[in-house]
């Protein structure tokens, strides 16, 4: 979204292995957004649609969104 930010928190939940070489789908959302908090989700997919993991983040903004 172009907001420069730290990451706070980054937790990642591994389910399948990832080999070298395959075609994965990476899918990243915003969960909730506050003035200085932003909360997200992310998957990592294979082709076959298997979810290998998953990984929630929070980041801090560094700047006023002026939201």
């Amino acid at each position: 979204t172009g907001i420069e930010a730290l990451t706070a928190e980054l937790r990642v939940r591994y389910r399948l292995p990832a080999n070298s070489g395959a075609a994965f789908q990476i899918r990243g959302w915003i969960v909730k957004r506050t003035k200085r908090l932003i909360q997200t989700e992310a998957t990592l997919t294979s082709a076959d649609g298997k979810v290998h993991a998953r990984a929630w983040a929070s980041f801090l903004c560094l700047a006023n969104t002026g939201e």
